[in-house]
C-alpha cells in the first residue's frame, strides 16, 4: 500500500503564539461587568419608583388641601345666607306693626357665640339663627328721646349665623357674628 503523504495545511501562526502569547480580547472584563449594569439598573429603578411616590402623595395632599378649601367656603357661603335671611326678617319685621321676634339681651352678661353654636349642634340641626336686640346695652346718645316706642331709631341688633357645609355629612362648619342696624 502506497500512501502518499500529504503536507497537513498550517494555520497562520503570528508571533505572540510563537512565544506562548495570547493576544488580547477586544472587550476587557465584560464578565465582571455583567452584575455592575444590573446593579445600576436596579437603582435607577429605584429612584424612578420614589419620584413616582412622592409626586403621588403630593397630589394627593393637594386634593385634601382643595377639598378642606372648598369645604371651609361653602360653609362659610352658606353662613352668609342664613345671616343675610335673619337681617331681612329683622328689616321686615322693624318696618311692620308686629314686633321683632328676638330675644332682649341681658346686658350683664356677655353672650358667646361660639357657645350657642355648640348648643345648635346639640339639637342636631346644621344651621339656624340667633338674633338678639342689644340697643339698650349702650349708652344714649344726645339725640332727643322719642315719645313712642315705635318712633325709636336707634335699634341694634346682634346676629349670629352658624351653618355647615353639607347638611348630610358636614365636614366644616362656620359661625358668623353681625350686628345690624336696620
Amino acid at each position: 500500500m502506497l500512501r502518499t503523504l500529504l503536507p497537513l495545511p498550517r494555520l497562520a501562526i503570528t508571533a505572540r503564539q510563537r512565544t506562548g502569547l495570547r493576544a488580547p480580547p477586544l472587550f476587557t472584563g465584560t464578565r465582571r461587568q455583567r452584575g455592575a449594569v444590573l446593579f445600576v439598573a436596579l437603582i435607577m429603578l429605584l429612584l424612578l419608583t420614589l419620584i413616582g411616590v412622592t409626586g403621588m402623595q403630593v397630589s394627593t395632599l393637594q386634593e385634601r388641601m382643595a377639598s378642606g378649601y372648598r369645604a371651609g367656603n361653602l360653609a362659610f357661603q352658606n353662613t352668609e345666607q342664613q345671616l343675610i335671611l335673619a337681617e331681612s326678617n329683622v328689616r321686615n319685621q322693624v318696618n311692620s306693626a308686629s314686633p321683632v321676634a328676638a330675644t332682649v339681651a341681658n346686658c350683664a352678661l356677655a353672650f358667646q357665640a361660639r357657645n350657642w353654636a355648640l348648643t345648635a349642634l346639640d339639637g342636631g340641626a346644621t344651621q339656624g339663627a340667633n338674633v338678639r336686640r342689644v340697643d339698650q346695652c349702650f349708652g344714649g346718645s344726645s339725640r332727643k328721646m322719642p315719645q313712642r316706642s315705635n318712633e325709636n331709631t336707634n335699634q341694634f341688633y346682634q346676629i349670629t349665623a352658624y351653618s355647615v357645609d353639607r347638611p348630610a355629612n358636614p365636614a366644616s362648619r362656620a359661625a358668623v357674628d353681625s350686628v345690624f342696624i336696620p
